[in-house]
């Protein structure tokens, strides 16, 4: 059974080393990352990991179906809080993990591809040289989307540049 915990990022090697400790070495922890290219001022790139559910991580391991166990886990250092509702959500769960799996590159993190893309919504991207410049889909292709930048049209690839809805 899978568990949502929200934790402290500055604790994520002490919670682990918990968890395994507390669990055993079946337990699974799943958590979805991406990795962004930015620029500096003097056109050099780096490189940054962000997790894609910000401090929240996934969980399993077959003893959750019991309370107790799960109960043993709030007072874990690291962990600031278990989600409740997790026992209603597991197909919910399964799908969106498996989702993330399917769109893993060989480096374990979330390729570009996982985002939905809506024609003529606002865009942002989160990397590449058109770092947080605002943009609309106009056309989708297979590899690549035709978006409008500022006043201009161009092509992009899929592949290559993170984005995320502008709210």
């Amino acid at each position: 059974m899978w568990l949502i915990i929200k934790f402290d990022k500055s604790e994520i090697n002490t919670l682990r080393y918990e968890l395994m400790k507390k669990l055993g070495n079946d337990t699974v922890i799943f958590i979805p990352k991406v990795k962004i290219e930015l620029f500096k001022k003097n056109n050099k790139t780096y490189s940054r990991e962000i997790n894609l559910l910000g401090n929240y991580l996934f969980c399993y391991h077959r003893n959750f179906i019991n309370m107790s166990n799960i109960n043993l886990l709030q007072y874990t250092k690291g962990v600031k809080y278990v989600l409740k509702e997790f026992l209603y959500s597991q197909n919910n769960i399964k799908e969106f993990i498996s989702k993330c799996r399917a769109h893993e590159n060989k480096d374990g993190y979330i390729k570009p591809s996982f985002f939905d893309l809506n024609l003529n919504k606002k865009f942002k991207f989160l990397s590449g040289p058109f770092i947080n410049f605002i943009f609309y889909v106009i056309d989708e292709n297979k590899s690549s989307f035709n978006i409008v930048l500022n006043k201009f049209k161009t092509t992009v690839s899929k592949e290559k540049y993170l984005f995320r809805p502008e709210v």
